[in-house]
């Protein structure tokens, strides 16, 4: 297989510089906080498909089946899974590449390389990727972004594990592997949300996720609807709260540490060893539902 076989072009010819955001669907989406960030930009950025994938090669048609849509027991349409790259622009009209869709089930490497070639051709500057895990953090304190990059420079001022750490990886990986090549670096924001939480909804896990992006990528998106979501959240938490004393001893330990590691001006995150128990658990999670 080619990785020319993979894509075909269809939009107009666009040229850098540019960000390019890399959400897709199938991996560390707790609180599905990539599809509320996803669906903002996409409502708000103007897209226009630079490239779409072909998803019979990529995608197990099985594990994500098409969706047909029936009418009085008349068949009318059917939905297939689509996977593109493409172009859109900011609130202050910055250019942006998107690429979203399902993650491929074959042929991680020749993906990467598909994409790899697509957006070094455009003038891609900086491949950002995004997830969200669950983690020993109370729901009451502001949500925690962690960072990954493929330079030192660009974790200054940023929150990072540190030692050693050996986790799963999601497709972005053999794309930001080939564009690195090329000196393209990567940033990886991975938002932490209260494990009590992960099957729940949590806007504000996308809310900090967004603003960080926003930060590092010099765009700006308005996150007015996710806010909106937030006051529903916060009531559906306090229900599961009285509804578990438990709940709420776990909480209240948890903010403790949270508060007592602040104080001490020590690493709030976890370790790497307990980030990798933490993604592994999670991803056994999503294999076995």
């Amino acid at each position: 297989m080619r990785f020319d076989d993979l894509y075909h072009q269809v939009g107009p010819s666009v040229e850098g510089p540019m960000p390019l955001l890399i959400v897709m669907d199938g991996w560390l989406e707790a609180c599905d906080t990539l599809a509320l960030v996803r669906s903002t930009i996409v409502q708000q950025g103007d897209l226009t498909t630079v490239a779409q994938f072909d998803t019979d090669q990529l995608l197990d048609q099985r594990a994500r089946r098409p969706i047909l849509t029936v009418v009085d027991g008349v068949t009318q349409s059917v939905e297939w899974p689509e996977l593109e790259l493409a172009i859109g622009s900011d609130q202050n009209d910055q250019p942006f590449l998107l690429l979203h869709g399902p993650e491929p089930d074959f042929a991680w490497r020749q993906f990467g390389k598909a994409v790899a070639n697509i957006v070094s051709a455009i003038g891609v500057t900086t491949t950002f990727s995004m997830g969200a895990y669950p983690a020993p953090m109370p729901h009451t304190r502001p949500v925690r972004i962690s960072s990954t990059a493929s330079e030192a420079e660009m974790l200054v001022g940023r929150e990072h594990t540190t030692g050693l750490i050996n986790v799963p990886v999601g497709v972005q990986v053999s794309i930001t592997e080939e564009l690195e090549r090329f000196g393209v670096p990567s940033h990886g924001l991975y938002a932490q949300v209260p494990y009590y939480l992960a099957a729940h909804d949590w806007p504000q896990a996308a809310i900090a996720m967004l603003s960080n992006f926003e930060e590092l990528a010099s765009l700006s998106f308005d996150d007015a609807a996710m806010a909106a979501q937030v006051p529903e959240a916060e009531a559906a938490v306090g229900t599961m709260l009285d509804e578990s004393p438990g709940l709420h001893e776990v909480v209240t330990r948890l903010e403790q540490r949270h508060d007592e590691l602040k104080k001490l001006d020590d690493e709030i995150l976890p370790s790497g060893d307990e980030l990798e128990e933490e993604l592994q658990q999670y991803l056994r999670k999503i294999d076995g539902d």
